[in-house]
């Protein structure tokens, strides 16, 4: 898991299933860390859209 996302995080699980390396919509930073409560950016949501659609459209 991510170094700034503690097992008791209200989105832990959540977090845990999208950067999941066979799911795979989202990676985390460099760092080691996920900053689950910064916002998201338009490229960052631009990012997981791409990905989500990309897997659904080749299953």
């Amino acid at each position: 898991m991510f170094k700034d996302v503690p097992e008791n995080h209200w989105a832990a699980g959540g977090i845990a299933a999208v950067s999941d390396p066979d799911v795979g919509l989202m990676h985390g930073y460099e760092d080691g860390t996920f900053r689950p409560d910064k916002p998201v950016t338009r490229a960052e949501l631009a990012m997981v859209i791409n990905r989500f659609l990309y897997r659904e459209n080749n299953r």
